[in-house]
């Protein structure tokens, strides 16, 4: 077999590198559908690792350490976020974080990624005292971020649901449901330029 005119490979060797190269392409896609989104999220981190100012604000915690604090929920994307926390435990974005593909009239953005032994805690609590929070939200649901206006974004603790609630309509006005996990939500941000 004689290579095609500028090409450098025989017409027959194409044909299989093309085969091969989309057998590979579907075994990928399969393998990424079959698992969870934890993939796209570790994709997602390393977008976001490359293109924006970033500050880790809390302490290293091992994922043992996390887990112990997350043991007696089971929710949707519960081992995503561990594995968040275990890796920056807490983010800081100067630039902020745009939440891609948002449903709703409002631009999301994110600024800060909450740490454990931390901010985490400290706001739950504040917001477990809080009368305008009614009980029964903040038994099933925990702070995991906010935006620069104070508005935060909180997991669902039993279905893993991630809620933007808007500061100045309260709950249950102001909650809107942004993703089915964590995994979703991580990967649908983006950096703002």
């Amino acid at each position: 077999m004689q290579p095609e005119k500028g090409v450098g490979l025989p017409h027959a060797t194409r044909g299989f590198l093309s085969k091969f190269a989309t057998k590979v392409l579907h075994f990928v896609v399969e393998n990424i559908q079959a698992r969870n989104t934890n993939v796209i999220a570790m994709l997602n981190n390393l977008l976001i690792d490359n293109i924006t100012n970033k500050q880790i604000i809390g302490v290293p915690l091992s994922k043992d350490m996390i887990a112990k604090f997350f043991i007696e929920w089971n929710f949707s994307g519960k081992d995503a976020y561990i594995d968040f926390l275990s890796q920056y435990n807490g983010l800081f974005f100067p630039e902020g974080l745009l939440l891609e593909a948002s449903a709703y009239d409002i631009e999301m953005e994110v600024e800060t990624f909450y740490d454990l032994c931390g901010r985490l805690e400290r706001y739950w609590d504040i917001a477990k005292d809080n009368v305008d929070i009614p009980k029964k939200f903040t038994m099933s649901h925990i702070p995991i971020a906010d935006d620069a206006a104070g508005n935060e974004y909180w997991i669902n603790l039993i279905t893993g649901e991630v809620v933007f609630i808007e500061v100045e309509y309260g709950i249950p006005e102001g909650v809107h449901i942004v993703a089915d996990s964590f995994s979703t939500f991580y990967s649908a941000l983006r950096p703002m330029h």
